[in-house]
């Protein structure tokens, strides 16, 4: 599967009286973009976030902060699918700009059956799909 790419500004209301990104900011973005990138390959957002049979929630997520955000400015953020394993999947994501990689973020997807609560395959359709 090819890295997904969307275009971000970060705006005044995001940042500290220092005139930087909340850290939370990086997490808030990632979703944003997760969202899109969730539409641009599976096509029906509904369906991957309001499924009745399954849910695809996180089970790890880190971050590393390598420059500021800053206002005002305009960032890349390209999120590659690192890993498909038997019930989970890997994301990379990085927020960047022409001074180089602002953060890092890797989160971990597992999917869950909903009656059970408890961790499911991925189905074959949406396995299909990231396998690519």
């Amino acid at each position: 599967m090819d890295a997904f790419q969307q275009q971000i500004h970060i705006r005044f209301r995001q940042t500290d009286m220092a005139g930087i990104a909340y850290f939370n900011e990086a997490f808030n973005i990632f979703h944003d973009v997760y969202e899109a990138w969730v539409e641009h390959h599976f096509k029906d957002k509904s369906n991957w976030f309001a499924n009745s049979e399954w849910a695809v929630p996180l089970k790890n997520v880190s971050a590393e902060y390598q420059r500021p955000l800053l206002p005002f400015a305009t960032y890349t953020v390209r999120m590659q699918l690192h890993e498909v394993g038997k019930s989970s999947f890997q994301l990379h994501t990085e927020i960047l700009s022409t001074e180089g990689v602002h953060a890092k973020i890797t989160t971990t997807h597992v999917f869950m059956n909903k009656a059970t609560r408890r961790g499911q395959e991925i189905p074959n359709d949406i396995r299909r799909i990231l396998e690519m």
